[in-house]
């Protein structure tokens, strides 16, 4: 957990999953889940234990009255009580193992638990969450918010339905935690795991939507990408724009100013940020790929991202040159003209294509392509940009480097299309 807080997430999720690893944890769960599935009363038994040893292990840590599940099941009676209250495991070990045990088994058997079968079940393991939440929440266990952070992966969009505050809770739990580190981190990437699972999560959309979330939701994406250290949250920042981009419209904006900010500050920095600009540029170019936002909004994201555009002058400076030309060519096609803004960068493309050692490149050639049937008008009035395009096609045509075939012809092809 501490010294490789992935790999822990990871043997989590598969402990839950597939279980594919050969580990005795792994190997516990396929047989849990074996004995659920073929033996009558093994999930009510077993959601039984569990749900019990949560109840029992957090009175005794917070000093709260346990709760009653007189009524659980009909298979369920004083002896499964009697079981749980003398079983060793519970008795002897830790509170937040007990804990950690229990939660990963209910969340190991969530596809049981969403059956309409199992409502009852069901019932009782949302009970129990509501009862203990802020004691969950605020636990000074790491293992205890971890397990919480994996549960609410396999059972969010079924869980508090009828009780908003602790939904509400829940999710502001997840968004507070993504930027955690140290021996906290495995909190923050299994919290990151869980939003991205859940982001896209058609039951979830109307209720975040309902609830009025997404302008806090919205503001805490916006300061957390200026701070984040997780590589990993920008997946989900970009998961996040995709599903609700049709709602944010305009105020996209927010998010995009923030990761051109970053992005520019990381691309500044001495050390080695590659993939943590690579995704920024990945939430850059998908914000960019969404004709609703580039037809209404336009010129704003290009005012936006200008500080992205300012790198062209020197391409030799950065990795990400192929990005910023996808990104060009988007706000071309999406909006059917070539902007001042978008105009403005075009002299640049020749450093690209030094860059590339008088080579096109598939990115490079559309990008062209795209500025020559969108701005012919322009660039006609303007005698500089066909000096450029001549040069660059004739750089292509009598190029040395490897593969001559190909960049002498499409130096050639790329001088047809000019005329």
């Amino acid at each position: 957990m501490y010294d490789n807080p992935q790999e822990f997430v990871n043997l989590a999720l598969d402990t839950c999953d597939k279980q594919q690893s050969g580990t005795v944890k792994t190997q516990a769960a396929k047989l849990f889940e074996g004995l659920c599935d073929n033996i009558d009363g093994a999930v009510s038994l077993t959601s039984f234990f569990c749900i019990q040893a949560l109840n029992m292990t957090l009175s005794k840590e917070t000093s709260k009255e346990a709760l009653n599940f007189t009524d659980f099941a009909a298979n369920i009676d004083g002896s499964h009580q009697h079981l749980i209250e003398n079983c060793s495991f519970v008795k002897h070990s830790k509170p937040d193992v007990v804990v950690d045990a229990s939660i990963t088994v209910l969340g190991l058997l969530s596809y049981v638990h969403s059956k309409k079968q199992y409502q009852s079940v069901f019932v009782c393991i949302e009970r129990v969450f509501q009862y203990y939440i802020e004691d969950i929440l605020t636990n000074e266990s790491k293992l205890v918010k971890c397990r919480y952070a994996l549960f609410l992966g396999y059972l969010i969009d079924v869980l508090f339905k009828d009780q908003p505050q602790a939904f509400r809770e829940t999710i502001m739990f997840l968004y507070r935690s993504v930027d955690l580190q140290g021996e906290d981190k495995a909190i923050a990437l299994q919290s990151i795991d869980t939003l991205k699972t859940i982001t896209c999560d058609q039951d979830l959309i109307p209720r975040i939507q309902g609830m009025d979330l997404l302008p806090e939701l919205l503001d805490m994406i916006t300061r957390s990408v200026g701070t984040i250290a997780n590589f990993e949250y920008l997946e989900f920042v970009n998961d996040f724009i995709i599903t609700y981009a049709h709602v944010l419209n305009e105020r996209v904006g927010t998010i995009a100013a923030a990761v051109v900010a970053r992005t520019a500050q990381e691309i500044q920095r001495a050390a080695d940020s590659g993939i943590f600009v690579q995704k920024c540029m990945n939430i850059l170019k998908q914000i960019t790929q969404n004709k609703k936002l580039m037809q209404a909004y336009s010129h704003d994201y290009e005012r936006i991202y200008v500080p992205i555009f300012e790198f062209m002058v020197d391409p030799t400076r950065i990795d990400v040159e192929d990005e910023i030309l996808v990104i060009l060519k988007n706000f071309i096609k999406k909006t059917g003209a070539v902007s001042d803004i978008i105009f403005r960068v075009f002299p640049t493309l020749q450093a690209v294509f030094a860059k590339n050692k008088n080579c096109f490149g598939e990115t490079l050639m559309d990008t062209l392509n795209y500025y020559l049937i969108y701005g012919r008008d322009r660039m006609i009035a303007d005698p500089s940009c066909i000096q450029m395009l001549i040069q660059v096609a004739d750089a292509a045509m009598f190029c040395t480097e490897p593969n001559v075939t190909v960049n002498n012809a499409e130096g050639a092809i790329f001088l047809q299309i000019i005329f």
